[in-house]
């Protein structure tokens, strides 16, 4: 119901969740019910043999015009997109 929806982070190995964190008042060291959503989710694709792909091989499957268009999205949704993007620019700069 939030107008920007939570980040969900979680960090797995071979002997399941290592670490999470969500964006949302209620986390605070706990796991609200966010993480617990997206746990379920994460179970029910892997269920149905759907892998779980990491955000850095998603992204490898865009072209160069697909990727300037998602930063163009995130950025008009979220100015800090901008400011981050900028610094992240500047530290390949130097």
């Amino acid at each position: 119901s939030y107008y920007m929806p939570y980040a969900v982070h979680i960090s797995f190995n071979a002997g399941g969740v290592t670490d999470v964190e969500c964006t949302c008042p209620y986390h605070e060291g706990s796991w609200c019910k966010h993480i617990v959503a997206t746990l379920f989710t994460v179970l029910q694709q892997k269920g149905e043999g759907t892998p779980v792909r990491s955000l850095r091989d998603r992204l490898r499957t865009l072209d160069r015009e697909q990727l300037i268009e998602l930063i163009d999205r995130l950025a008009a949704t979220d100015p800090q997109v901008v400011d981050e993007v900028e610094r992240k620019l500047n530290d390949i700069a130097a």
